[in-house]
């Protein structure tokens, strides 16, 4: 087991550097001057012009650039915001706070619900249940996040009028107390939860489903059925606890996926976490706010894999060797 978890510990820092130095050359190569997209109104001489891309660096030739972003980044210094003007890290952890306001409730929520539905309708194999749940998944994962976001927007907010269409809080008013904060809160956030929240748990149907179907085809439970066992300990105790390994795998790549993959729902909903960052950073081409962005989440996704590599060598003892 020491041995398998120095390999996964190697392999993760060898992509990470990897990472980094993609990170690094994909913003440089994208169109647009940060330079010219910050003071695109302000009429500047050439000193002037000449003066600012020293003062973010971006006189020195792009190898110069790059071997200073890596020391930079190695000694935990990963910039300052060519727009904000101060350091990234600060702003990634403010923000961090707003997307796991979003995310925490929707990852305590979508996977129970979608192992419960997929193990039943695995057992249920062919009955209308089986068949409702499996027409839901195929529906809400296939459909693009962003489409059903807007979809949901125009049936709520536009024709129903009952939920906001953006924001964490109403702006133009003043909370009394907390609870009145805390349920206008609940109000904003209801909808992008519920968003997705719904393509998600089609997402954990589709995938315990196959798991679940794929196990009872296994001779263990053809012999456990053979034993005159009760058919609830064969549930839970033989079926769904060998169908859990892949939604191990699932489940600890999507805490890493969703910091990611929540940037169109920030954006669609105006949410200000660290998806909406990242849009707002692309568009003033904020290169140490697009790198430090990237980084972040490139890190919480090894840290999901090694998570799920260690977790599956645990519960499967054959995927050590």
């Amino acid at each position: 087991m020491r041995q398998y978890f120095a390999k996964r510990i190697l392999t993760n820092i060898t992509i990470l550097f990897i990472i980094i130095t993609l990170n690094f050359f994909i913003f440089r190569v994208m169109p647009g001057d940060p330079i010219q997209v910050m003071f695109h109104h302000a009429r500047m001489s050439t000193e002037m012009w000449n003066h600012l891309k020293q003062q973010f660096g971006l006189d020195k030739p792009l190898l110069n650039q790059y071997f200073i972003y890596l020391g930079q980044t190695f000694r935990g210094n990963i910039g300052y915001s060519f727009h904000y003007n101060i350091p990234v890290a600060n702003i990634l952890i403010e923000r961090l706070f707003n997307t796991l306001l979003l995310v925490t409730p929707m990852m305590i929520i979508t996977p129970p619900i979608g192992i419960i539905i997929g193990a039943v309708a695995a057992w249920k194999r062919g009955s209308k249940m089986d068949i409702s749940s499996l027409i839901f998944a195929l529906v809400t994962y296939a459909m693009p996040t962003f489409w059903f976001g807007m979809i949901m927007i125009i049936i709520f907010s536009l024709y129903i009028g009952f939920f906001p269409t953006h924001g964490m809080y109403t702006i133009d008013i003043t909370f009394s107390n907390i609870i009145h904060r805390f349920l206008n809160y609940l109000w904003h956030i209801a909808l992008p939860l519920m968003t997705i929240s719904i393509v998600w748990i089609g997402e954990f149907i589709m995938i315990m489903r196959n798991s679940m179907i794929d196990v009872l085809t296994e001779d263990y439970i053809v012999t456990a059925k053979a034993k005159g066992l009760e058919n609830k300990k064969i549930f839970f105790d033989y079926a769904v606890r060998n169908s859990l390994l892949p939604m191990t795998t699932l489940i600890s790549m999507n805490i890493g996926s969703i910091v990611t993959g929540i940037i169109t729902i920030e954006t669609l909903f105006a949410w200000p976490g660290n998806g909406r960052l990242v849009y707002e950073a692309l568009l003033r081409r904020d290169y140490p706010l697009l790198q430090g962005s990237f980084l972040f989440f490139a890190i919480i996704m090894i840290l999901a894999n090694l998570m799920a590599d260690i977790t599956y060598a645990y519960l499967d003892p054959r995927i050590r060797y």
